[in-house]
């Protein structure tokens, strides 16, 4: 691991002083590489006493339950019924390693019971909810909560135990970012939001986690078609017609296959991330062509093994697609790689994510595709 930058020092330091409060803040931007210093504790910590790692998602449980064991920390992650089973069995025997889980585990179905008697000497609260009380009460030792910018007076009553903003983190070696835009004709646009609009009178309510392109919608509204009443299944088989009709969205698919072939020409592995499965099939679709092979897709059907194989397989001038169930091997990428961002939706989170993790791959270049409407005719 590279040395740490000033702020990651400064934190981990913080945590390490004896005289460090209970209960305290870390007010970060993503892709702050707070996670790295957090890392660090946990592993001086972990041998010794039980530290409990609490995410929003269970890809984010994941990655941090990689990155851990990468630290030599024994890990036991809790996404399940039977992983709260086998936890309630384990209780009556001395703590040290780490528990990794969910905030919707600690606070509902099976995981709340095992884990309420759970009383770890470091707990982490990977950006917590703001429904998640802000008692500490003799629940850890000590206590630190991730915590955006922004979001920080629900916890005014907890010392802050770092501020960082983005002009700390000016010279950091991000890897770079580039912004290429491509068009999306008004007529997609259209169809994109009344196919939208019928999923809401389906009884789907919007996610910040959805995709709002042609492949997600058309997987969405094909999901739900049989069950729809007389009248909206009429509306919904026309709006299914008409995205299959729909001529292909050419700006998007142009974008890509120019990368790619650059990419091959570079002799650099490049890997697509699309925000949903129907959008990483239908991407690889259409590299397949430009590929003259079948570009490979990672997605939940697979195995933590079978991902982990599949991405091995990344070699130079080559390219893959994943979902964002790849979130636990980012730092898994190989050097050099070209990491092609699809448009993903505001709350999505990924950006933040992988720009924490992917800090110490070298020669990693980050494109991320943005829509623009095509101007009017």
């Amino acid at each position: 691991m590279r040395n740490l930058y000033a702020h990651q020092q400064d934190l981990l330091e913080a945590l390490r002083d004896p005289s460090c409060p209970q209960a305290g803040v870390v007010l970060a931007p993503p892709g702050a590489g707070i996670r790295t210093a957090i890392l660090l504790h946990v592993a001086g910590v972990a041998p010794t006493s039980l530290v409990m790692v609490v995410t929003r998602t269970v890809a984010e449980a994941h990655q941090w339950a990689v990155r851990l064991a990468d630290q030599g920390v024994a890990v036991r992650l809790l996404t399940g019924a039977s992983d709260a089973l086998e936890l309630l069995e384990s209780l009556d025997r001395p703590g040290d390693g780490a528990i990794v889980t969910t905030f919707s585990r600690l606070q509902r179905g099976p995981s709340r019971r095992a884990l309420a008697d759970v009383r770890p000497g470091l707990l982490i609260w990977d950006h917590p909810p703001a429904s998640l009380s802000v008692q500490v009460n003799n629940q850890a030792q000590q206590v630190v909560a991730l915590i955006s910018p922004g979001h920080g007076q629900h916890w005014a009553q907890w010392a802050v135990l770092l501020t960082v903003d983005w002009e700390a983190l000016h010279g950091r070696a991000h890897p770079p970012v580039h912004e290429v835009p491509f068009e999306v004709s008004r007529d997609e646009l259209e169809l994109r939001s009344e196919a939208g609009a019928l999923l809401r009178d389906l009884g789907v309510e919007p996610s910040q986690r959805w995709s709002d392109s042609l492949p997600s919608l058309h997987a969405r509204l094909l999901a739900r078609a049989t069950d729809a009443s007389e009248h909206l299944s009429t509306q919904v088989w026309a709006v299914l017609d008409r995205i299959e009709n729909e001529p292909p969205d050419d700006g998007r698919r142009d974008v890509l296959r120019r990368m790619l072939a650059g990419v091959a020409s570079l002799s650099r592995p490049c890997l697509v991330v699309a925000p949903t499965p129907a959008d990483a099939v239908y991407t690889a679709d259409q590299l397949a062509g430009t590929a003259s092979a079948p570009v490979p897709v990672i997605d939940a059907t697979l195995s933590a093994a079978g991902r982990r194989s599949v991405l091995a397989g990344l070699a130079p001038g080559k390219c893959m697609v994943a979902t964002p169930v790849v979130d636990d091997l980012w730092h898994e990428l190989p050097i050099d790689c070209v990491l092609v961002l699809l448009p993903f939706p505001d709350g999505s989170g990924l950006p933040g994510r992988l720009m924490d993790a992917v800090a110490d791959i070298s020669g990693l270049d980050i494109i991320r595709l943005r829509e623009v409407p095509s101007p009017p005719a």
